[in-house]
Protein backbone atom coordinates (compact mmCIF):
# COMPACT_ATOMS: atom_id res chain seq x y z
CA UNK A 1 0.00 0.00 0.00
CA UNK A 2 1.04 3.08 -1.26
CA UNK A 3 2.42 5.56 2.38
CA UNK A 4 0.10 7.98 3.53
CA UNK A 5 -2.74 6.37 1.76
CA UNK A 6 -5.54 4.36 3.97
CA UNK A 7 -7.43 1.29 2.48
CA UNK A 8 -9.62 1.58 -0.08
CA UNK A 9 -8.77 5.25 -0.17
CA UNK A 10 -9.53 6.62 -3.66
CA UNK A 11 -6.80 8.90 -5.56
CA UNK A 12 -7.85 11.96 -7.74
CA UNK A 13 -6.76 9.92 -10.85
CA UNK A 14 -8.19 6.82 -10.64
CA UNK A 15 -10.92 7.99 -9.05
CA UNK A 16 -12.15 9.80 -12.04
CA UNK A 17 -12.63 6.80 -13.62
CA UNK A 18 -15.08 5.56 -11.05
CA UNK A 19 -18.38 7.39 -12.00
CA UNK A 20 -17.05 10.29 -10.96
CA UNK A 21 -16.11 9.67 -7.38
CA UNK A 22 -14.08 12.47 -6.87
CA UNK A 23 -16.56 14.86 -8.58
CA UNK A 24 -19.14 14.52 -5.97
CA UNK A 25 -19.79 14.20 -2.60
CA UNK A 26 -20.39 10.58 -1.04
CA UNK A 27 -24.18 11.91 -0.17
CA UNK A 28 -24.36 12.81 -4.00
CA UNK A 29 -23.49 9.31 -4.83
CA UNK A 30 -25.65 7.42 -2.12
CA UNK A 31 -28.73 9.12 -3.47
CA UNK A 32 -27.79 8.80 -7.06
CA UNK A 33 -27.09 4.83 -6.05
CA UNK A 34 -30.66 5.30 -3.83
CA UNK A 35 -32.80 6.77 -6.89
CA UNK A 36 -32.25 3.79 -9.19
CA UNK A 37 -33.84 1.24 -6.70
CA UNK A 38 -37.42 0.48 -6.40
CA UNK A 39 -39.86 2.46 -4.20
CA UNK A 40 -40.90 -0.47 -2.38
CA UNK A 41 -37.24 -1.18 -1.38
CA UNK A 42 -36.54 -1.78 1.72
CA UNK A 43 -33.90 0.09 4.07
CA UNK A 44 -32.05 -3.24 4.92
CA UNK A 45 -31.74 -3.48 0.74
CA UNK A 46 -30.89 -0.07 0.58
CA UNK A 47 -28.04 -0.68 3.06
CA UNK A 48 -26.67 -3.84 1.65
CA UNK A 49 -26.85 -2.03 -2.18
CA UNK A 50 -24.29 1.13 -0.32
CA UNK A 51 -22.32 -1.44 1.01
CA UNK A 52 -21.93 -3.21 -2.26
CA UNK A 53 -20.98 -0.58 -4.11
CA UNK A 54 -18.62 0.63 -1.79
CA UNK A 55 -16.54 -2.78 -1.89
CA UNK A 56 -16.72 -2.61 -5.61
CA UNK A 57 -14.80 0.71 -5.01
CA UNK A 58 -12.93 -0.49 -2.91
CA UNK A 59 -11.89 -3.64 -4.83
CA UNK A 60 -10.98 -1.73 -7.99
CA UNK A 61 -8.91 1.18 -6.56
CA UNK A 62 -6.89 -1.81 -4.86
CA UNK A 63 -6.30 -3.49 -8.35
CA UNK A 64 -5.56 -0.24 -10.04
CA UNK A 65 -2.98 0.12 -6.69
CA UNK A 66 -1.68 -3.94 -7.45
CA UNK A 67 -3.18 -4.86 -4.49
CA UNK A 68 -4.20 -8.51 -5.97
CA UNK A 69 -3.56 -11.92 -5.70
CA UNK A 70 -2.81 -14.71 -7.56
CA UNK A 71 -5.67 -17.79 -8.17
CA UNK A 72 -2.99 -20.39 -7.03
CA UNK A 73 -2.66 -18.06 -3.73
CA UNK A 74 -6.47 -17.33 -3.37
CA UNK A 75 -6.98 -21.27 -3.36
CA UNK A 76 -4.19 -21.91 -1.23
CA UNK A 77 -6.31 -19.51 1.82
CA UNK A 78 -9.47 -20.82 0.93
CA UNK A 79 -7.92 -24.29 1.42
CA UNK A 80 -6.08 -23.35 4.78
CA UNK A 81 -9.54 -21.74 6.24
CA UNK A 82 -12.03 -25.14 5.80
CA UNK A 83 -9.06 -26.86 7.27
Amino acid sequence: MASGTRHGAVSASSASRYNGWAMTTAKQEALKLIETLPEDTSLEEILRELAFARMVERGLVDSDQGHTISQDEMAQRLDSWVK
